[in-house]
């Protein structure tokens, strides 16, 4: 004798459907999820133009101490 159930009332398609609802529609939702992914790479991006506007400057800091000392070791040697 066989006896033909209904797939949809399986514990595994229970089971899957719980954790798709979870993952749809959680407090840590896939949407959830990539919202805050979204703001992480704001804030990195965000923190890599300022990390590359701190270099710029360094090396254009360096770039005129440069100058400015190589102008003031032949000033002295020069007649004032």
């Amino acid at each position: 004798m066989t006896t033909t159930s209904d797939p949809a009332a399986s514990p595994v398609v229970t089971l899957l459907q719980a954790r798709r609802s979870v993952l749809t529609g959680g407090e840590d939702s896939i949407g959830v999820q990539e919202q805050r992914v979204e703001e992480c790479r704001r804030v990195l991006d965000a923190a890599a133009s300022a990390l590359e506007s701190s270099r710029a400057e360094a090396a254009e800091i360096e770039w005129v101490l440069a100058l400015l000392v190589s102008g003031e070791t032949s000033e002295e040697g020069g007649t004032e």
